[in-house]
Protein backbone atom coordinates (compact mmCIF):
# COMPACT_ATOMS: atom_id res chain seq x y z
CA UNK A 1 0.00 0.00 0.00
CA UNK A 2 1.11 3.40 -0.71
CA UNK A 3 0.41 4.56 2.92
CA UNK A 4 3.56 1.97 3.72
CA UNK A 5 5.90 4.75 2.09
CA UNK A 6 3.98 7.73 4.36
CA UNK A 7 7.13 9.52 5.75
CA UNK A 8 9.32 8.78 3.06
CA UNK A 9 9.93 10.47 0.19
CA UNK A 10 8.78 7.97 -2.86
CA UNK A 11 9.01 8.02 -6.26
CA UNK A 12 6.32 6.08 -8.34
CA UNK A 13 8.03 5.35 -11.57
CA UNK A 14 5.62 4.33 -14.59
CA UNK A 15 7.64 2.49 -17.66
CA UNK A 16 7.60 -0.27 -19.66
CA UNK A 17 10.61 -2.58 -20.51
CA UNK A 18 9.80 -2.07 -23.87
CA UNK A 19 10.46 1.95 -23.67
CA UNK A 20 14.12 3.15 -24.48
CA UNK A 21 14.05 5.61 -22.56
CA UNK A 22 12.62 3.77 -19.03
CA UNK A 23 15.40 1.25 -19.60
CA UNK A 24 17.99 4.09 -19.60
CA UNK A 25 16.64 5.70 -16.91
CA UNK A 26 16.02 2.76 -14.87
CA UNK A 27 19.98 2.66 -13.92
CA UNK A 28 19.25 6.59 -12.50
CA UNK A 29 16.83 5.09 -10.60
CA UNK A 30 18.94 2.42 -8.90
CA UNK A 31 21.69 4.52 -8.02
CA UNK A 32 19.48 7.45 -6.14
CA UNK A 33 17.25 4.50 -4.27
CA UNK A 34 20.69 3.55 -3.42
CA UNK A 35 22.07 6.74 -2.15
CA UNK A 36 19.42 7.90 -0.32
CA UNK A 37 17.60 4.93 1.14
CA UNK A 38 19.32 5.49 4.07
CA UNK A 39 17.53 9.06 4.61
CA UNK A 40 14.34 8.12 3.94
CA UNK A 41 13.60 7.26 0.05
CA UNK A 42 12.25 4.69 -1.84
CA UNK A 43 11.35 4.27 -5.37
CA UNK A 44 8.41 2.00 -6.54
CA UNK A 45 7.96 1.12 -9.96
CA UNK A 46 4.87 0.30 -12.03
CA UNK A 47 5.33 -1.89 -15.16
CA UNK A 48 3.06 -0.99 -18.16
CA UNK A 49 4.12 -4.23 -20.13
CA UNK A 50 1.17 -6.45 -21.57
CA UNK A 51 2.82 -9.55 -19.95
CA UNK A 52 4.45 -8.54 -16.83
CA UNK A 53 4.49 -11.54 -15.39
CA UNK A 54 7.29 -13.24 -18.24
CA UNK A 55 9.18 -9.97 -18.29
CA UNK A 56 9.81 -7.98 -15.31
CA UNK A 57 11.81 -10.62 -13.27
CA UNK A 58 13.94 -10.59 -16.41
CA UNK A 59 14.28 -6.47 -16.45
CA UNK A 60 14.70 -6.53 -12.53
CA UNK A 61 17.77 -9.02 -12.85
CA UNK A 62 19.17 -7.56 -15.49
CA UNK A 63 19.19 -3.82 -14.01
CA UNK A 64 19.52 -5.17 -10.37
CA UNK A 65 16.59 -3.20 -9.42
CA UNK A 66 16.47 -2.90 -5.66
CA UNK A 67 12.85 -1.51 -5.52
CA UNK A 68 9.61 -3.07 -5.65
CA UNK A 69 8.16 -3.67 -9.10
CA UNK A 70 4.27 -3.48 -9.28
CA UNK A 71 1.91 -4.49 -12.27
CA UNK A 72 -1.64 -2.65 -12.44
CA UNK A 73 -4.88 -4.80 -12.56
CA UNK A 74 -7.03 -3.98 -16.02
CA UNK A 75 -8.84 -1.21 -13.85
CA UNK A 76 -5.74 0.68 -12.70
CA UNK A 77 -7.23 3.82 -14.03
CA UNK A 78 -4.26 6.51 -13.87
CA UNK A 79 -2.46 4.34 -16.57
CA UNK A 80 -5.16 5.29 -18.40
CA UNK A 81 -4.10 9.12 -17.55
CA UNK A 82 -0.05 8.78 -18.38
CA UNK A 83 -0.08 10.53 -21.44
CA UNK A 84 3.52 9.10 -21.91
CA UNK A 85 6.07 7.12 -20.35
CA UNK A 86 8.57 6.98 -18.22
CA UNK A 87 6.20 9.17 -16.09
CA UNK A 88 7.53 9.25 -12.30
CA UNK A 89 5.74 11.17 -9.44
CA UNK A 90 7.39 12.23 -6.93
CA UNK A 91 5.95 12.28 -3.60
CA UNK A 92 6.64 14.51 -0.09
CA UNK A 93 7.04 12.77 3.39
CA UNK A 94 2.96 13.15 4.12
CA UNK A 95 2.19 11.19 0.81
CA UNK A 96 1.16 14.29 -1.44
CA UNK A 97 2.42 15.13 -4.70
CA UNK A 98 5.36 17.04 -5.17
CA UNK A 99 6.28 16.56 -8.74
CA UNK A 100 5.34 14.96 -11.91
CA UNK A 101 7.94 14.29 -14.33
CA UNK A 102 7.18 12.91 -18.15
CA UNK A 103 9.84 11.43 -20.40
CA UNK A 104 13.37 10.33 -18.92
CA UNK A 105 14.29 12.34 -15.89
CA UNK A 106 17.71 14.19 -14.92
CA UNK A 107 19.91 12.28 -11.95
CA UNK A 108 20.85 15.94 -11.44
CA UNK A 109 17.24 17.14 -11.29
CA UNK A 110 15.60 14.00 -9.17
CA UNK A 111 18.60 14.76 -6.82
CA UNK A 112 18.58 17.89 -6.30
CA UNK A 113 14.33 17.59 -5.95
CA UNK A 114 14.84 14.78 -3.52
CA UNK A 115 17.24 16.42 -1.78
CA UNK A 116 14.83 19.56 -1.08
CA UNK A 117 11.94 16.98 -0.23
CA UNK A 118 14.54 15.07 2.09
CA UNK A 119 15.19 18.13 4.02
CA UNK A 120 14.05 18.75 7.76
CA UNK A 121 11.96 22.05 6.16
CA UNK A 122 9.05 20.28 3.90
CA UNK A 123 7.82 22.30 1.75
CA UNK A 124 3.72 22.86 1.60
CA UNK A 125 1.78 21.62 -1.07
CA UNK A 126 0.57 25.10 -2.55
CA UNK A 127 4.10 26.35 -2.52
CA UNK A 128 5.62 23.04 -4.26
CA UNK A 129 2.62 23.48 -6.72
CA UNK A 130 3.49 27.22 -7.16
CA UNK A 131 7.10 26.32 -7.57
CA UNK A 132 6.89 24.17 -10.21
CA UNK A 133 3.61 25.48 -11.42
CA UNK A 134 1.51 22.12 -10.96
CA UNK A 135 -2.20 22.25 -11.68
CA UNK A 136 -3.38 21.12 -7.87
CA UNK A 137 -6.99 19.71 -9.24
CA UNK A 138 -4.84 17.42 -11.09
CA UNK A 139 -2.79 16.66 -8.76
CA UNK A 140 -5.03 15.34 -6.04
CA UNK A 141 -6.89 13.47 -8.88
CA UNK A 142 -3.87 11.41 -9.72
CA UNK A 143 -2.57 10.43 -6.31
CA UNK A 144 -6.09 9.65 -5.15
CA UNK A 145 -6.58 6.92 -8.26
CA UNK A 146 -3.03 6.07 -7.21
CA UNK A 147 -3.53 5.56 -3.53
CA UNK A 148 -7.03 3.11 -4.13
CA UNK A 149 -4.98 1.03 -6.81
CA UNK A 150 -1.51 0.48 -5.82
CA UNK A 151 -2.71 -2.07 -3.16
CA UNK A 152 -4.42 -3.76 -5.50
CA UNK A 153 -1.39 -4.28 -8.37
CA UNK A 154 0.71 -7.88 -7.74
CA UNK A 155 4.38 -7.08 -6.74
CA UNK A 156 7.28 -8.94 -8.50
CA UNK A 157 10.88 -10.12 -6.45
CA UNK A 158 13.19 -7.32 -6.07
CA UNK A 159 16.64 -8.26 -7.04
CA UNK A 160 18.93 -9.64 -4.21
CA UNK A 161 21.87 -7.01 -3.14
CA UNK A 162 25.13 -8.22 -4.28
Amino acid sequence: KLSEYKGNVLVVNVWASWCPPCRAETPVLVELHNQFANRGFSVVGISLDNNPEHVVPEFVARYGVPYPMLAPTPDFSLANNIASIPASLLLDRQGRLARTYYGQVSEDMLARDIESLSADEVLSRTALARLYGMDLRRSRHSINVLSRRISDTPSYPQAEAA
